[in-house]
């Protein structure tokens, strides 16, 4: 359990760096994006994926892995949220634009990763 939470904020840490430095490269003084890049979007749901599949390959369940891809996600998207509302309240100071961007950045983390725990606690993907 505790490696799921150093994961987590692991991975939330590198989503904020990953954002603040994609919206610092933009300029644009009246916008925050949450995610600035498709490569910003995609990057939990792939570490998530693949270490839930590594653990479903060794043997754990399939409830296992998406038990661990909402704490990974929970504690990931908490720790990008905060980030992200930190640099949103340092750029823009309005209370509204700062919960937006914190709850879109948890909201959108979180179930992202729960939808990659899905995917990688099935046994065997199959391609149709």
């Amino acid at each position: 359990m505790k490696s799921d939470r150093s994961l987590g904020l692991l991975l939330g840490l590198v989503l904020c760096i990953v954002a603040v430095l994609g919206n610092v490269r933009r300029a644009d003084p009246h916008l925050v994006n949450v995610f600035p890049d498709a490569a910003s979007m995609v990057v939990a749901p792939l570490v998530v994926f693949a270490v839930g599949r590594y653990r479903r390959q060794s043997g754990e369940s399939s409830e296992a892995v998406r038990i661990f891809s909402a704490r990974v996600g929970c504690v990931a998207g908490a720790a990008f949220a905060v980030g992200l509302g930190g640099f949103t309240l340092y750029r823009m100071p309005h209370a509204t634009i700062v919960a937006f961007a914190s709850l879109t950045a948890f909201f959108s983390t979180f179930v992202l990763c729960c939808l990659a725990g899905l995917m990688a606690g099935h046994r065997r993907l199959a391609a149709v």
